[in-house]
């Protein structure tokens, strides 16, 4: 895909202990030739990385609310729902798992590569929502707290 595409490769394991055996394997076969974000980060330095990428493809939810919420073009490796049903929400392509072979890849990548420019109002439509979505459940949650028994003692004694 990196030489289908003429860019750069950076491997983010967003779960080091699953991914990054798996990270090194891959740059292992590709000569040396991809980069990986081998040293933890918090989530804001993460934030910050993946809204300098042009273009993420991830099996992880967390690469794909990264890339959602910086506006970033995302492919989605679908291998669990709540990939799917994410992906889904905020508009980003997905692969199912069981599909996916290197063609394959290859032509969704370029296919959302091609379309990056003119989908840019679509992603940021979908980053609003999201993030509305998410303080409204924000909300939800503080109502539930505040109303919850036993709520003011909590509060003042702790």
């Amino acid at each position: 895909m990196r030489d289908a595409l003429g860019g750069q490769v950076l491997l983010i394991p967003f779960q080091p202990e699953q991914d990054l055996t798996l990270a090194w394997r891959l740059a292992s076969q590709a000569g040396g030739h991809l980069t990986i974000l081998d040293q933890p980060i918090n989530p804001r330095e993460m934030l910050g990385v993946v809204s300098r990428l042009d273009m993420l493809v991830s099996m992880r939810l967390h690469g794909l609310i990264f890339a959602s919420s910086a506006q970033v073009p995302a492919l989605a490796l679908a291998y669990d729902p709540k990939v799917a049903a994410f992906a889904t929400r905020a508009g980003q392509p997905l692969v199912e798992m069981l599909d996916l072979s290197a063609d394959g890849l290859i032509r969704a990548a370029h296919k959302l590569w091609d379309a990056r420019a003119e989908q840019a109002s679509q992603r940021r439509e979908a980053a609003r929502q999201l993030h509305r979505a998410a303080l409204s459940n924000f909300a939800i949650l503080h109502k539930l707290v505040a109303a919850s028994p036993g709520t003011e003692k909590r509060t003042r004694t702790s």
